[in-house]
């Protein structure tokens, strides 16, 4: 656990510390852990928002626990299916398509060689407003 950081967001920055604190604050991004509905546009928002050294703290993050990470986003779906919440629906899609965009390594094994998550993330991608 990070000191002051609550229990229930992830950070994803390996502490990395600025010389300004003002700065620090705003540059290191927490994921919510676990995910939930509610904040799944907050979880669009910080994967969007990351610069490159972001991008790849947040590759180590998801890739990590056998992406335990992506795994609780996926768990999701079906809760969002259910109740047609089309609008976390394609929230949830456009976490995925960031995290595959992440390019990482780990990330994209895990997809390609379990076949559950591999359907679980092409259910998900379904909902990405960018195609329809």
């Amino acid at each position: 656990m990070t000191p002051g950081v609550p229990n229930n967001v992830a950070n994803f920055n390996n502490g990395q510390q600025n010389a300004n604190n003002a700065t620090n604050a705003s540059t290191n991004a927490q994921l919510p852990n676990p995910p939930t509905l509610n904040t799944l546009e907050e979880i669009a928002d910080i994967i969007a928002a990351a610069q490159m050294q972001q991008r790849e703290n947040l590759s180590l993050f998801i890739s990590q626990n056998d992406c335990a990470y992506l795994k609780s986003l996926l768990s999701l779906f079906p809760s969002a299916e259910a109740k047609d919440d089309y609008r976390s629906l394609a929230t949830l899609a456009a976490c995925i398509k960031a995290i595959l965009l992440l390019n990482d390594p780990s990330i994209i094994e895990l997809i390609a060689n379990d076949g559950e998550v591999f359907e679980n993330v092409c259910s998900a991608l379904e909902y990405d407003p960018d195609l329809r």
